[in-house]
């Protein structure tokens, strides 16, 4: 008679299987040889990205005879945090060749008769820039409706301050350890 063979259940095989095909694979040296290639290119990738890739690219806005434009927008982009160099351009058909030219991003042509602009592109605007330029138009809008009635932005500022809240930080009860919470109770 012969003895019972013992059968492994299936995923322990597989477990086998694949542990045995490891330890074969991470012996050859074709193995270390392609991780140390693979690991040079990845190396390679990032120090070829930090000396070459794109670091700060600022977006070039020429403001067509109106400093105060140029003036809004440079400070629409510092508080929203995207760098921008703003340039003052003599007219506007000079800010629309340094468009056409690639000298300028985006030319801003203000009409001379209120707070709006036109912006003048070879391609369509970055959110982040659209967004410097929107605020900027508005904050000159808000300006303008501001001092037509005599308002200057410093007192609407003091006018419309929400009023201080009380503060209190709360902090729950520690408890030392084995120290059992009781309630109280009126009975």
């Amino acid at each position: 008679m012969s003895a019972p063979s013992a059968t492994l259940p299936a995923r322990r095989a597989v477990a086998l299987v694949a542990r045995r095909e490891f330890r074969v694979q991470v012996h050859k040296r074709s193995f270390w040889v392609s991780n140390a290639i693979m690991l040079l290119v990845i190396a390679g990738g990032l120090v070829a990205y930090s000396l070459f890739g794109t670091g700060d690219e600022r977006t070039s806005v020429g403001v067509a005879a109106d400093p105060a434009l140029a003036a809004a927008v440079g400070t629409a982009g510092e508080r929203l945090g995207v760098p921008l160099e703003v340039r003052a351009v003599a007219s506007a058909d000079a800010a629309r060749a340094a468009v056409t030219a690639g000298d300028l991003d985006v030319a801003l042509l203000g009409d001379g008769t209120g707070p709006g602009a036109t912006a003048v592109v070879t391609s369509e605007l970055a959110p982040a820039t659209r967004a410097v330029l929107d605020a900027a138009v508005a904050d000159r809008a808000t300006a303008a409706g501001l001092a037509a009635v005599g308002v200057t932005p410093a007192e609407l500022a003091a006018a419309t301050r929400p009023p201080g809240w009380p503060w209190t930080r709360s902090t729950p009860p520690t408890r030392r350890p084995g120290s059992v919470r009781r309630s109280r109770s009126s009975c």
